[in-house]
């Protein structure tokens, strides 16, 4: 990551991800990957119920 005229090295976290467009549309994911930032950076989100349950599959 770049920092001004620095380069800093900070720690991170490889992932693969494998998706297949005939199933799920890309917006789909990026909603996905929004709600999985927000848990990495506040993951105290993840120790309360949640707020709504989907049943609907």
């Amino acid at each position: 990551m770049r920092k001004g005229e620095e380069i800093v090295f900070e720690r991170s976290l490889p992932m693969g991800v494998v998706m297949d467009e005939r199933i799920c549309s890309g917006s789909y994911f990026a909603a996905v990957f929004r709600r999985f930032k927000q848990y990495l950076t506040n993951p105290e989100l993840l120790e309360g119920p949640p707020k709504i349950v989907n049943t609907t599959f």
